[in-house]
């Protein structure tokens, strides 16, 4: 189940960001008023993480992580977004479905509706 990150920082002149975690994926959420503008949901955390961005001008992008753990004896580096990827939303929706079923907040919702429809497409 997602958990609500709280005190997120804001980006001054940047739309309003909201920050959901469950234990293999993490919503960001941006909104203008209550209207979402852009989001990025990165699953499959444990096994080769990915990261879809939708955002309302673009659509939708996805892209694997480089989870920063390559070079033992190393300090662990910061993930980053390497090699883009080609759309494969089936896994992305069971997670977040199995995730977001109980949470009743209308992100949730907006952001199935969004896979869903780029699922078709």
């Amino acid at each position: 189940m997602f958990y609500e990150i709280h005190g997120v920082k804001q980006e001054s002149g940047a739309p309003f960001r909201r920050w959901f975690h469950a234990d293999d994926m993490d919503l960001s959420i941006w909104l203008e008023e209550a209207d979402p503008v852009r989001f990025q949901l990165s699953y499959n955390r444990h096994l080769g993480e990915k990261s879809i961005l939708w955002n309302r001008e673009g659509g939708f992008s996805h892209f694997s992580i480089d989870d920063g753990e390559q070079q033992p004896g190393h300090y662990k580096a910061s993930p980053i977004v390497t090699g883009y990827l080609p759309m494969d939303f089936r896994q992305a929706i069971v997670a977040f479905r199995k995730h977001a079923e109980v949470m009743n907040d209308d992100v949730f919702q907006f952001v199935l509706r969004k896979l869903q429809e780029g699922s078709q497409s």
